[in-house]
């Protein structure tokens, strides 16, 4: 384990909020604490810690002998004792200033986190692309105190679009994208390092000074998005003065660029994953159709339909996905059934009817394999419970059958008699949502009946 460095500090300006973020880090021991005053509370955040705490000048020196001591005082010891500035090794000013000053630094990036916390539950949640990236040049802006800023992703195109921005006119997003090396932000990416423009209106790299002069920006600062030695894009801020940045604020928001640019490669590849996961649901379904030739396109009109009520009874975003995926996958069972049962024309005799009732149980049992779909597998397995609990596979009854499952319930059984199948032709709508009403509350839950019918009435 790496030693800690340890250190004292006299109190004065700014002294109490250094003390504070180095007892927060933990990085950095602090072995005694100088004020004179007992009771401030300087000395208190020090007892509060167990550090030493002192008003007077000798004890803290022999306490801290030829250890660093960061003074913060205007040095209201030298009468008292002239010796402590020989038995401790004082830091300067410029050195206090300075830790002050990262300090500052420090704090702010952890006053970030959590807001970058909140965009990683965000990216877990649901993938909403102009919510992140407006989230985090907000941030950006409250970070650096600018009122102006703008991010800028390499799309498909191979081309740096204009993700986000903040505090930007129309007219002035309206330039267009740019190529990699074209103007700052591209020679940013290109190169992967910061650039500071003081002002650029002069700056012979920056391409857009007639839109700066409108836009009434001056100053700029812009650092690339970098992720495994890859520039993906570039963050930037702008000032309406002429401002030259310092190190620790290039620094500083360059920090936060690599932040960023994790938060961002990770939407991305939370995006494909879920792309991929559609698509495994749109390539099973298809399975499904292939095995059963009266029942295509019939999951992606459960899909609607299941959808359409979900969205009448105000469930959440993610009870909806489930409900979507599940309607997808609802007949996923039926690859286990012979292909005479599932296209016979005539009824089916008791042995048959048994077996057919069993797909959802085997479709339940497939998903539930599948770590990525484990959660649907309730939903398809009581898909064909009923209301009064005279259903299959377990007989439940009531709010006892999973919300999603009564949903599909209403919008599968809507679909089977809208549809043409083996044994008749397609039912009218009119005589489809008649069957509803007449079996809620026996066969399906009355709300969701209601729910359904009230909407397909008013489409």
């Amino acid at each position: 384990m790496e030693k800690k460095i340890s250190i004292g500090i006299i109190a004065g300006e700014n002294g109490q909020e250094v003390l504070e973020s180095i007892v927060d880090a933990g990085e950095v021991e602090v072995l005694g604490v100088l004020d004179r005053d007992a009771g401030s509370a300087f000395i208190k955040v020090a007892r509060k810690n167990k550090i030493f705490a002192t008003t007077s000048p000798e004890s803290f020196s022999n306490k801290l002998k030829n250890l660093l001591v960061v003074d913060f005082s205007n040095g209201w010891y030298h009468g008292s004792y002239p010796l402590l500035g020989k038995q401790v090794k004082l830091a300067g000013d410029e050195t206090a200033q300075l830790i002050f000053s990262c300090t500052k630094d420090r704090k702010k990036l952890l006053r970030t986190q959590a807001a970058l916390q909140r965009i990683s539950e965000v990216i877990v949640s649901t993938f909403d692309s102009p919510r992140i990236l407006n989230l985090i040049i907000y941030i950006a802006s409250r970070l650096m105190k600018v009122e102006t800023c703008s991010l800028r992703l390499i799309g498909t195109n191979r081309r740096l679009n204009m993700a986000a921005s903040y505090g930007l006119s129309k007219k002035y997003l309206q330039k267009g994208d740019l190529k990699v090396g074209e103007s700052i932000a591209g020679w940013v990416v290109k190169n992967k390092k910061p650039y500071m423009s003081s002002n650029l209106k002069e700056d012979p790299l920056y391409d857009f000074s007639r839109f700066a002069k409108k836009e009434g920006i001056v100053s700029m600062l812009c650092v690339p998005l970098v992720v495994k030695e890859k520039a993906i894009g570039a963050l930037s801020i702008y000032t309406a003065s002429l401002k030259t940045f310092a190190p620790n604020e290039v620094r500083l928001f360059s920090t936060f660029a690599n932040q960023v640019a994790i938060i961002v490669e990770n939407a991305r590849l939370f995006k494909e994953v879920e792309e991929s996961y559609v698509g495994l649901l749109e390539a099973l379904s298809v399975v499904v159709e292939t095995r059963d030739l009266y029942t295509a396109k019939h999951s992606r009109d459960v899909k609607k339909y299941a959808l359409a009520i979900a969205e009448k009874m105000g469930v959440s975003s993610e009870e909806k996905e489930a409900i979507a995926y599940a309607s997808l996958l609802h007949d996923l069972g039926k690859i286990g059934i012979e292909e005479k049962i599932l296209d016979k024309p005539e009824k089916l005799t008791a042995e048959e009817f048994e077996k057919i009732s069993k797909h959802s149980k085997i479709g339940a049992d497939i998903v539930s394999h599948i770590k990525v779909l484990r959660h649907l597998s309730p939903l398809i397995l009581h898909l064909h419970e009923r209301y009064d609990g005279k259903g299959y596979p377990d007989g439940l009854k009531g709010s006892k059958i999973p919300r999603g499952s009564r949903i599909l319930m209403v919008a599968d059984a809507f679909s089977a008699m809208t549809s043409d199948r083996p044994y008749r032709k397609a039912l009218p709508t009119f005589t489809a949502l008649s069957e509803l009403k007449k079996n809620k509350g026996t066969q399906f839950d009355p709300g969701v009946v209601d729910f359904f019918v009230s909407t397909i009435e008013k489409s």
